[in-house]
Order: structure tokens, then C-alpha cells, then sequence
């Protein structure tokens, strides 16, 4: 007999097979929604992604209204799935500094990118000359977002990948 997780509503189911249920709790729920930074600031949501062994990244800046002021994507030709985020939060970065937005608060849904500000031993080493520059921009709070909250970047990222390799779409 097999034992699985269940939820209330497939019971009938499960007795028409003669299979007794297992329920399982849900976690609470959590909504997940978009809230705009206090003022003077701008807000930065980042991703990057791995697709048929090509990466991507992109990034959507929004002020303390939620007016979009930016965005980009970047084919990044063959890398792993950790530095396609971490080169999507490096270049978030640089094109803060470029647009002299002196506080960014930068959102990701890789908590791994987001730890490499607490240890950047995990930085790979192609990479670590571009994160020691961009941490003495010395403009940022960096935090998580659930990747639900992170739906519009996504799509950016996906357009990055169709860009041809080696070039950025900036807009």
C-alpha cells in the first residue's frame, strides 16, 4: 500500500483505489508583492539564468514611486547558473554607479548571491577583481526576494538570452 502526502480534497480519489491518505500541513502562506523603496533611493530587482548551457542575466531599476527608470539584459554566453546571478548583480551594480544612484537597494532571488555580501570566499575568482570594485561603490543594501516576486525580471532574463552572445540590451 502506498503512503503519500495528501491534501483534503484528494481523499475521494484515493478511496476509490482503496489507498489510505497521509496529510501533510502547508507552510503559511506568504503574499509575495512588489514595495518600493523609501525616497531617494532606487530599487533593483536581479536574476540570471541558465538555458540550453547559456546564461543570462537582467535587471529592473524602479524609483520610490515604482516609476521604471531602467533595465537591462546581457547574454553571457557559457557559465554556471551562481555566476550568471552574481553577473547579474555585479552589472545592477556598475549600472547604478554609471547613472549616479548613490542608494541602491538590490533585490535577488538567489540567496547565494545575496550571501556572497556576508563571504565573498564564495566568489569565483573570475569574478573577484569586478565584486571588490563594485563593493567600494559602496551604495547598496542587498536582500532576498521569493522568486514569485521576481516574476518581470524573469521575463527580462529569458529576452536575454535570445540577444546575440556577448552583447547587453539596455533601456
Amino acid at each position: 500500500m502506498y503512503n503519500g502526502n495528501c491534501i483534503p480534497s484528494d481523499t475521494s480519489l484515493l478511496d476509490n483505489f482503496m489507498v489510505s491518505p497521509t496529510f501533510r500541513r502547508f507552510k503559511s502562506i506568504i503574499h509575495v508583492w512588489w514595495k518600493p523603496p523609501t525616497s531617494n533611493w532606487v530599487k533593483a530587482n536581479t536574476d540570471g539564468s541558465v538555458l540550453d548551457h547559456r546564461a543570462s542575466c537582467g535587471d529592473i531599476f524602479r524609483d520610490h514611486r515604482g516609476t521604471f527608470i531602467g533595465c537591462f539584459a546581457s547574454n553571457l554566453g557559457t557559465i554556471s547558473v551562481f555566476e550568471a546571478k552574481l553577473n547579474g548583480v555585479l552589472t545592477t551594480m556598475e549600472f547604478a554607479a554609471r547613472n549616479n544612484w548613490c542608494s541602491l537597494w538590490l533585490k535577488s532571488d538567489s540567496t547565494s548571491a545575496v550571501q556572497a555580501f556576508k563571504n565573498s570566499d564564495i566568489i569565483p575568482f573570475c569574478l573577484r577583481d569586478r565584486w571588490h570594485d563594485c563593493l567600494h561603490l559602496d551604495i547598496l543594501i542587498c536582500s532576498h526576494i521569493f522568486r514569485e516576486g521576481n516574476c518581470c525580471v524573469d521575463k527580462l532574463v529569458v529576452h536575454g538570452h535570445t540577444i546575440t552572445a556577448s552583447q547587453a540590451s539596455f533601456g
